[in-house]
């Protein structure tokens, strides 16, 4: 699945920042409303664990300082799409 086919499920996307490693759009989606949409491709098996602990860590919270996570997958490329609910915020 490439980066077209993730964001095909949603509407209205619009990139926010598309840097070496990672990629942040927003989006709209039927059932979740506003998104961020990040697709991340870590550097190595190392940074892909981290990173699985760490959203693993944040769907545990319920707290109004961090947004909601609704999707998480891996793909066959070990690209990572972490789809979130989206926050208006300077970065």
């Amino acid at each position: 699945m490439n980066t077209q086919e993730i964001l095909s499920e949603f509407i209205n996307v619009i990139p926010l920042k598309v840097g070496g490693q990672k990629e942040v759009y927003r989006g709209f989606h039927s059932q979740l409303g506003d998104v961020a949409i990040k697709i991340a491709e870590p550097s190595s098996p190392d940074s892909l664990e981290r990173l699985q602990r760490e959203v693993m860590l944040l769907n545990g919270l319920s707290s109004e300082y961090y947004p909601r996570q609704y999707k998480f997958d891996i793909l066959s490329d070990n690209k990572v799409v972490i789809v979130e609910e989206y926050v208006e915020s300077q970065p």
